[in-house]
């Protein structure tokens, strides 16, 4: 497991960028008609909302 050290600004920022990236793929997603490439992006949607996830998590406690 990889650690991160962080202040609440550069959390914040990555967060916002994450959640841009994310908008941005399920709209490629949604515009995908190759089989292969629309798993792979569904792949890294997941991979973000994860990522997301836990910053926000962090945000919780």
């Amino acid at each position: 497991m990889t650690h991160l050290d962080i202040d609440s600004e550069e959390k914040e920022d990555l967060a916002e960028f994450l959640q841009q990236c994310l908008r941005s793929l399920k709209v490629e997603v949604a515009h995908t008609d190759h089989h292969a490439f629309r798993d792979m992006l569904k792949q890294k949607e997941t991979v973000l909302e994860r990522v997301l996830g836990k910053l926000q998590q962090g945000a919780d406690r």
